[in-house]
């Protein structure tokens, strides 16, 4: 039996806008992480992002790495989906975006 899709959308700050300190981040990070837990214990099965440096990246990286904890743990079907305006839209970011960008 099919069942419907749950989603969910991160859309956020660039870069520029987030913590600047690593202990910052890491408060981010965390955060980011017990959200998306909890939004996949709801049933969330599909995760878009706006595919855009910062906030956006950081979600999908987060939701990329969980992903392959639940795909051993506990296996689900978890989508992961950029929304992208158009496909060079890397090509001038800073070098650790892109491979953030690229990795996902």
């Amino acid at each position: 039996m099919q069942t419907k899709e749950q989603s969910l959308c991160f859309t956020g700050h660039r870069s520029e806008k987030l913590p600047k300190t690593e202990d910052g981040m890491e408060k981010l990070k965390l955060k980011l992480w017990v959200e998306i837990d909890k939004a996949i214990e709801n049933g969330i099965d599909t995760f878009y992002f706006g595919a855009c440096y910062g906030f956006d990246l950081l979600c999908a990286d987060i939701v990329a790495k969980r992903k392959r904890v639940i795909k051993m743990s506990n296996p689900k079907i978890i989508k992961l989906i950029a929304v992208i305006p158009f496909e060079e839209q890397a090509s001038r970011w800073k070098e650790s975006d892109r491979e953030i960008y690229y990795d996902i």
